[in-house]
């Protein structure tokens, strides 16, 4: 069975990471897709999935690739039986479960799945930008291997 992470992941975090792991525990194929117009001011596609590539690259069920329009069209182009999104409190629930009657309206086939983050400090891409504007310390919320290359990029911009 194969299923879709879609997100912006702008920046990828532990907690992208742990869900990433967590369903690639339990499908057989897990695509991360990246968003490419995201209706945000987004660091390019291209480099987003190349920083989630580098962190998954030892898992050998994992695929990332971008996409570009309803996260459904792309679910159903690629195969994917199930949408995975991840969970951190109650805003998120009331979110997803909106987006999953979305998702079942216009791909009825494709279910979805939420799984709860694990985290200690359940972290949003949003704060860890913030974070990285004040120059604070990351090391906790972004996957070592390319926490340097997220702090580089994105105190750039």
């Amino acid at each position: 069975m194969k299923a879709l992470f879609p997100g912006t992941f702008d920046p990828f975090h532990n907690g992208h990471l742990k869900i990433a792991k967590r369903a690639a525990s339990i499908f057989d194929c897990l695509v991360i897709g990246v968003a490419v117009q995201t209706g945000k001011n987004t660091l390019c596609h291209k480099i987003r999935a190349r920083l989630i590539s580098d962190c998954t690259a030892e898992i050998k069920n994992i695929e990332v690739k971008f996409f570009d329009g309803l996260t459904t069209d792309f679910a159903v182009q690629i195969g994917a039986n199930v949408i995975v999104r991840g969970i951190r409190n109650g805003q998120d629930a009331e979110y997803e479960k909106t987006a999953s009657a979305i998702y079942r309206h216009l791909a009825p086939q494709i279910e979805v799945v939420c799984l709860i983050t694990d985290q200690d400090i359940p972290i949003s891409s949003t704060l860890i930008r913030q974070l990285i504007k004040a120059n604070a310390d990351i090391s906790a919320f972004i996957p070592a291997q390319i926490k340097d290359k997220i702090i580089d990029i994105y105190s750039k911009l």
